[in-house]
């Protein structure tokens, strides 16, 4: 399903364009981060913040051993 973009003004979504089009050029490098910490770090906090500012995947490992787990 498409987003409506009517309302979105012109120079909001030129900027998201090239954005996107700096952050598919940095993927080509091919990043990859681990975050390590005790419990209440905030881990958990900064992972979604990092997904979305770049655009990257978020495994949370201890979830999805909970879920195997359960």
């Amino acid at each position: 399903m498409a987003a409506n973009l009517d309302s979105v003004p012109n120079d909001a979504l030129l900027d998201e364009i090239k954005r996107r089009l700096s952050l598919q050029q940095a993927q080509n490098d091919e990043k990859r981060l681990i975050l390590i910490g005790p419990p209440g770090s905030g881990k958990g906090t900064q992972a979604p913040i990092l997904k979305e500012e770049f655009h990257i995947r978020h495994l949370a490992t201890g979830d999805m051993l909970r879920a195997a787990v359960a």
